[in-house]
């Protein structure tokens, strides 16, 4: 986001946000949330991100933890 802030000629930034676990706002704070349509920046100072380090050991390894995107059904990895 910080780098198509900078750009003049950035018009869309993709975005696999509602694909998330729910528990992924949890462990990074401060991620861009859309608003609108539109990404809301944050005025923290650096990218405004932190991470809650005690989090990953609620949430081990598992098969299902990453979008396969050439694999179909990959929206559906949380609902099975």
């Amino acid at each position: 986001m910080h780098v198509d802030i900078a750009t003049r000629n950035a018009l869309i930034q993709e975005t696999f946000d509602d694909f998330h676990p729910p528990w992924m706002r949890g462990l990074f704070q401060g991620l861009p949330r859309i608003v609108g349509g539109n990404f809301e920046i944050s005025d923290a100072p650096g990218l405004g991100v932190s991470v809650n380090e005690f989090l990953p050991g609620d949430f081990p390894y598992g098969e299902n933890n990453f979008m396969n995107l050439f694999r179909s059904g990959w929206e559906e990895r949380f609902t099975r």
